[in-house]
């Protein structure tokens, strides 16, 4: 039962690798992490239900780089360039150069 599950996890893991990978999804990816909030705050001064909305979309976006296998730098830095078309290779970890 267990090498069941393990391996539906594995097979949704290369989905999204094969999804986000590179072209048009990561493109997508880097909008998602930069909607999502990384690297920047969350908290709406004053609106409680604006912060939990904002953390939602935050932990969206980090769920996706953990299956992804991304290290924090490279999630942080794709949020903050927005639409930057510098693919990032899921496999190595590492940014591809221009």
């Amino acid at each position: 039962m267990l090498t069941r599950l393990h391996a539906r996890l594995l097979q949704r893991n290369r989905r999204y690798r094969l999804v986000f990978a590179g072209g048009a999804g990561a493109a997508v990816r880097d909008d998602l992490f930069r909607l999502g909030h990384v690297g920047r705050p969350t908290y709406v001064p004053g609106d409680p239900t604006a912060t939990a909305f904002n953390e939602g979309k935050r932990f969206m976006a980090l769920h996706i780089a953990a299956l992804l296998n991304l290290p924090d730098a490279a999630i942080v830095e794709r949020a903050q360039s927005g639409w930057n078309e510098r693919p990032i290779n899921v496999e190595s970890e590492e940014v591809a150069d221009e």
